[in-house]
């Protein structure tokens, strides 16, 4: 059974009644500050507010804790960041109040920020973003997607922000002019210690800009835009733009590559040594030899398959992805599994006995899973995920109960049209371990499971549940559930429970 609540504590007393009461503590300000004329505002070199020596946690907490209360005003967002001691501040839930006086109060008053997320705030101006970006010696990480940003507001960061490790630009407008810009600066040594950037969703970018912004900063390990592929590909840039045998990257994503062949995946591996995260989709280019080349990235813990190869049919495990499984799946911490014939997860958790994280995705006809004898090794397993639709019953109860079985450290269970969990596959897991770690449950549409079986799990009192959502599973019906809440609410449960 999921944990009891706790006492509230202090703290939450204290920050939930400033929430509610907000008013009272703006209402001066408001009153005798905001109303002046802007000549006269602009007099006022400082003030003194209630929230001066707010640190970050507190700052952030209240700002979240207002936007979701919708008590969250513009006196009240800028007394709150009036505090100069806080180094981490994220507005993206006031996104809609932050406009250029807000950020000029940033720029005055928190030049100890080291994290800065301005997601989403549109109503800042340019101006006022390349007037900020002058204004964060510290920063370790800044959030600027989605607003007016430019040339000039970058070419302040890459200038003042020389601790920054992190730069996040969605869709922002930025074209490869703007890269030329950065990678002058990086050039001239600027930049020197930036680990990611993410430009995804703009448009205005081309491989030939993420490749001379690769060459100009072979250091970085996370660089996100769907064609950086393409940018690491074309080698005459590479070899004409930069003295490195190969990149830093961690992470590379090359679903959108639909001519993925063996000789690419022979350049990623040589150029690309350090990869932790991989994504590949599996086309008919692409053959198992060419995917044994994951065996030599000694750091790939994160492998992302899509066996989707867009000529109108899924990949084969069998054929394509066992034989290099077996080689380079002893390292994986986390497999991610979509579109895939002839599956076979018994073996693919034998191969992987280090994963944690396993997810199944398949959204084709049924027939796709195939169960061999093997016996999982999967006791550091804490997710599982798969979802089957179409109701895919080729994934036995056999084989789903031997998975659970094995899994004794599941944290997150998530199912989804997996007619074959029932009551004796759920009965007999049960008999073999108690689930003591699992913490969140959602089954949906798994429609041979009935409430009476799932009680015994809900309100087993050795595991640590703390959410279960329940959604439209024909044998669970609303008296089962009202049974749990009425239950979890008697004992004090710390259990979120949804039905549908």
């Amino acid at each position: 059974m999921p944990k009891t609540k706790g006492i509230q504590t202090l703290y939450n007393s204290c920050i939930h009644n400033i929430a509610n009461n907000i008013n009272y503590w703006t209402e001066h300000y408001e009153k005798h500050v905001l109303k002046r004329s802007p000549q006269e505002r602009r007099k006022i070199l400082f003030f003194l507010g209630p929230f001066d020596e707010l640190n970050s946690l507190i700052v952030n907490e209240l700002i979240e804790l207002l936007v979701f209360k919708k008590r969250l005003t513009f006196p009240a967002l800028q007394l709150i960041i009036n505090s100069g001691s806080i180094t981490k501040l994220n507005l993206e839930g006031a996104a809609k109040l932050v406009n250029d006086a807000i950020v000029s109060s940033v720029a005055k008053q928190c030049s100890n920020l080291k994290f800065l997320n301005l997601s989403r705030c549109k109503r800042i101006s340019a101006t006022a973003l390349t007037n900020l970006s002058s204004k964060l010696p510290l920063a370790l990480s800044l959030n600027f997607s989605w607003t007016a940003i430019n040339t000039s507001a970058l070419c302040n960061i890459i200038r003042n922000c020389k601790k920054l490790l992190e730069l996040v630009l969605k869709d922002c407008k930025i074209s490869d002019e703007t890269l030329h810009e950065i990678n002058t600066k990086a050039i001239n040594g600027d930049f020197l210690k930036m680990k990611v950037i993410d430009l995804s969703d703009n448009d205005g970018i081309t491989e030939i800009g993420l490749g001379n912004l690769l060459a100009c900063m072979p250091h970085l390990e996370d660089v996100r835009h769907h064609l950086l592929f393409e940018a690491i590909s074309e080698q005459e840039w590479i070899r004409s733009s930069s003295n490195n045998n190969y990149y830093l990257l961690r992470t590379l994503s090359c679903l959108d590559a639909d001519m993925l062949g063996d000789g690419d995946m022979e350049t990623i591996t040589e150029r690309c040594p350090n990869l932790y995260r991989l994504e590949v989709r599996l086309t008919v280019h692409l053959s198992s030899v060419g995917l044994h080349r994951l065996s030599s990235l000694e750091a790939l813990g994160e492998l992302v398959l899509d066996g989707n190869d867009h000529a109108g049919d899924f990949a084969s495990y069998r054929s394509k992805v066992r034989t290099p499984l077996e080689a380079c799946g002893q390292g994986l911490v986390t497999l991610i599994v979509e579109n895939m014939k002839e599956l076979d997860l018994l073996e693919v958790l034998s191969f992987c006995p280090k994963l944690k994280n396993l997810t199944v995705l398949q959204h084709g006809q049924p027939g796709n899973f195939c169960n061999g004898a093997t016996t999982p090794k999967c006791v550091n397993l804490s997710r599982l995920c798969i979802w089957s639709r179409l109701r895919d019953n080729s994934l036995t109860a056999k084989a789903l109960e031997s998975i659970l079985s094995s899994a004794v450290g599941l944290e997150n269970i998530e199912l989804f049209q997996v007619d074959n969990l029932t009551d004796s596959v759920l009965e007999k897991v049960l008999a073999v371990h108690s689930m003591e770690k699992l913490s969140w449950l959602h089954l949906q549409e798994c429609n041979h499971i009935k409430g009476e079986a799932l009680s015994s799990l809900v309100l087993d009192d050795n595991n640590l549940l703390q959410k279960v959502t329940l959604m439209n599973n024909w044998l669970v019906n609303r008296a089962d559930y009202e049974v749990w809440k009425r239950t979890a609410a008697d004992s004090n449960l710390d259990v979120q429970i949804e039905w549908q």
